[in-house]
């Protein structure tokens, strides 16, 4: 968590000194959209296993594998850029015995990043990558600890010539892992396994706020 603190408390006071003696030098961008997940499938199976090992019968629903994304990033003119974020959330839900929903787990992660995107004069395509580091928030079932780990994507963003509404596409994959416990047969806890809930992510977004061009 220490560590975790750090680096977001790094990446607000970095975002903070950029903004206010650089604001000449680019602009605040609000990218929103939504996430399909793939990682989120494991993490699932392996509850019902549990669940079973137990001696229970899970009423459960399938795990979402679309979430909600919210990336913002300061872009200089230059096309670097450095952000943070919150999201895709994802998580399972359960049936009790009165046949009322109930989160079984779920997951809030976090993160910072670097960009580097190609601004074309006028407005049209411009691809990018970035890199950074997530860190995962959960709770539930079996969950033992959210942990922090790397991710990179490359994707583009359609700057419009006039607007003040971009939209954008990003393939991403995510090391971070959460780690859960494992019931075995005999419906003991006796080890435990890292999931990488957000292990490959497709994401489609709007971007408020203009890239000056």
């Amino acid at each position: 968590m220490k560590l975790v603190l750090h680096w977001v408390s790094i990446g607000f006071l970095t975002l903070g000194v950029v903004s206010s003696n650089n604001a000449y030098a680019g602009n605040w961008r609000f990218p929103v959209g939504v996430t399909y997940l793939k990682g989120i499938d494991e993490a699932s199976d392996l509850w019902e296993q549990n669940r079973r090992n137990e001696g229970d019968n899970p009423d459960s629903s399938p795990a979402a594998r679309i979430s909600i994304n919210f990336s913002p990033y300061y872009q200089f003119d230059n096309g670097l850029g450095l952000g943070l974020g919150i999201g895709p959330e994802s998580g399972k839900l359960e049936k009790d015995d009165n046949g009322n929903l109930r989160i079984a787990f779920f997951n809030v992660p976090v993160h910072v990043d670097a960009r580097w995107a190609y601004l074309p004069q006028g407005g049209g395509f411009s691809p990018y990558v970035r890199v950074g580091m997530r860190k995962n928030f959960a709770q539930g079932d079996y969950v033992v600890e959210g942990k922090i780990g790397p991710f990179a994507g490359i994707g583009f963003e359609y700057l419009r010539p006039r607007g003040v509404v971009d939209f954008g596409m990003e393939l991403t994959v995510d090391k971070s892992e959460v780690e859960f416990d494992v019931v075995n047969a005999s419906g003991n806890k006796t080890a435990t396994r890292n999931i990488q809930l957000q292990k490959t992510m497709l994401s489609v977004y709007f971007i408020f706020g203009k890239t000056k061009r």
